[in-house]
């Protein structure tokens, strides 16, 4: 069987020359050892000895040289394969001319312990030298030959069957070492592919992160800049709203148009909630809670969808506690609902717990078309949806799922899913159980609850888009605020001169124009005026790491688009020295 023809030819012999290299320690030494008892051994004349022994110590030390500057020089150097043969081919050399020099006379002892001392030497080359068939078969044949051929010269039959078996021996070993030789190259060309393979393996991981990682921008950079003429629109149908008055006709067409806002609004949403957990900045707030309120809170949300769609929504709920992050449970639950709702043309959809052993498993069923088993494993991608190729936004962006795996993640919980086609499916979400505590029946107090007049309240609202500006000014003045506007902080800082009034709140975007952002303005401001004013961050940005910046600020933070009753709610709280959370 012939070798591979191998693609790398030099990468091949400097791995060869490695395996020499590394066998070499064992071979020299052993080969000193051999050399100096077979000195002290045979009888022939001292001077023939040393001379010989002087020659393999000559020898050997060179090889030792080889060796030290082969571990110190560059490796890949093809030559130094070459350079080992060469080494063996001198001490082969050395070896055979102990068969001739050493070989006594009449002495069939001596001359039997020289015969195997010789078909030994021969052997370990197999060990050492197979990597490298150059350096094994020079080191083979000037060992064995010249023995073989004293014996063949010798009359009597026994040396001459002595001579046969050594050039039979030598031939099964250079046989042997070929086989040998062939193993080892196609072992090391094997590990060769695994490499090329995990490099290959490598880079198309570093292709495809990089291909995540553009797609990751190119939708925080897509979603930016779609929410900023929606965030615009949303502000500017509540002032419209207020223009049209009690007209039936009109009033129809700002609902429509605030509808089709709010569905914007939904799916951008869905993309934020998406990059909010990719970034990191959600935690798992882990606490024993009743399964109760969160039942009767879906039940209060999705039974008037439910109902419009023709379906039976039923909540089967439980005494049990769970642990959970209760804001975290709740949106992963409302995200299978509203699937299992849309996802379903007739009959309904029931939510139930079942208890299994330590855990409860929070189940969402339906009688919708069904998954198909090709499409389980996907369902959880990110905007996978199944029969939407026309991609109908009614249906969303194919995110609810895998902000539900995300959240599940998050929690520790398990997910599992259950389906027959043309009949339903079944997802389920398993949380720890835990033991009933006494709560406290006092309502937290709550942004509305902390709502003050905004009436005569200067606002600063900074955003480097004129429209942006326009949008919020009119918002604010609705709400009875003065309202300042700038487009960045030196803009701001002058126009508070100017106005010679300090703010009693800050409302800014995050992104501004020139590198500059809110956080930024925010700090230059309070330490401009020397006061902790009140401010709001706005942003439309979705990307991990500008998510992660604005989470870590401590500033509360409103998402666009923003609903005007949202902001008024926000701003009413900070004025009222409320602590609030982002939005």
């Amino acid at each position: 069987m012939p070798l591979p023809e191998p693609t790398e030819p030099r990468r091949l012999l400097a791995e060869q020359a490695a395996l020499l290299y590394r066998n070499a320690p064992i071979t020299l030494g052993g080969g000193m050892v051999m050399a100096v008892i077979l000195t002290v051994a045979i009888p022939v004349a001292p001077q023939i000895r040393l001379a010989w022994l002087a020659a393999m110590i000559a020898v050997t030390a060179a090889r030792v040289l080889l060796v030290l500057r082969y571990q110190s020089r560059d490796s890949e150097d093809p030559r130094w394969a070459r350079r080992s043969a060469l080494g063996s081919l001198a001490a082969g050399v050395l070896w055979g001319s102990a068969g001739v020099l050493m070989y006594v006379p009449g002495s069939m002892t001596y001359q039997l312990l020289l015969w195997f001392t010789l078909l030994g030497m021969a052997s370990s080359s197999v060990y050492a030298l197979t990597a490298y068939l150059p350096a094994f078969y020079a080191f083979l044949l000037s060992s064995i030959l010249p023995v073989a051929m004293v014996q063949a010269f010798n009359p009597d039959a026994v040396h001459r069957v002595l001579a046969a078996m050594t050039v039979l021996y030598s031939a099964a070993t250079a046989a042997f070492g070929w086989n040998l030789h062939r193993l080892l190259v196609d072992s090391i060309l094997r590990r060769f592919e695994n490499i090329d393979l995990i490099a290959q393996l490598e880079h198309e991981r570093d292709l495809a992160e990089q291909a995540n990682a553009s797609k990751s921008r190119f939708l925080a950079a897509a979603s930016h800049d779609l929410r900023q003429p929606v965030h615009a629109i949303a502000l500017f149908v509540e002032q419209l709203r207020g223009e049209v008055g009690d007209r039936p006709g009109a009033k129809k067409v700002v609902d429509y148009i605030a509808r089709s806002v709010e569905e914007m609004g939904s799916l951008f949403n869905a993309l934020l909630d998406i990059s909010r957990l990719d970034a990191g900045v959600v935690m798992a707030r882990r606490m024993a809670i009743p399964i109760k309120p969160v039942f009767d809170r879906l039940h209060m949300l999705f039974r008037p969808i439910a109902a419009q769609r023709g379906l039976r929504l039923r909540l089967r709920s439980s005494d049990a506690w769970v642990e959970a992050d209760p804001v975290l449970l709740e949106q992963a639950l409302a995200n299978l609902v509203s699937n299992a709702i849309k996802f379903t043309m007739s009959g309904g959809v029931l939510v139930g717990c079942r208890r299994r052993g330590a855990s409860l498993a929070i189940q969402v069923w339906d009688t919708g078309c069904g998954i198909a088993p090709a499409y389980r494993n996907r369902i959880f991608e990110e905007f996978f949806q199944i029969d939407n190729p026309e991609r109908d936004r009614s249906n969303g962006l194919g995110l609810g799922l895998s902000i539900v795996q995300r959240i599940a993640g998050l929690m520790n919980a398990a997910i599992e899913v259950r389906s027959v086609e043309q009949r339903g499916s079944m997802f389920s979400i398993a949380l720890p159980q835990t033991a009933s505590r006494r709560t406290d029946d006092t309502a937290a107090p709550t942004c509305g609850s902390t709502e003050i007049r905004l009436q005569g309240a200067l606002i600063a609202v900074v955003d480097d888009e004129a429209v942006i500006r326009q949008a919020v000014q009119g918002a604010l003045e609705r709400f009875g605020c003065r309202v300042l506007c700038a487009d960045g902080t030196d803009d701001l800082l002058a126009a508070l001169d100017r106005y010679g009034e300090t703010p009693a709140a800050l409302i800014t975007d995050y992104r501004l124009r020139a590198g500059e952002d809110g956080i930024t303005l925010v700090q230059r401001l309070r330490r401009s005026i020397g006061a902790d004013i009140p401010a709001i961050l706005v942003t439309g940005d979705t990307a991990p790491e500008r998510i992660r910046d604005a989470e870590t600020s401590g500033l509360p933070i409103l998402h666009k688009p923003v609903a005007p009753a949202r902001l008024r709610s926000l701003l009413s709280a900070i004025l009222a020295g409320t602590e609030v959370t982002s939005q």
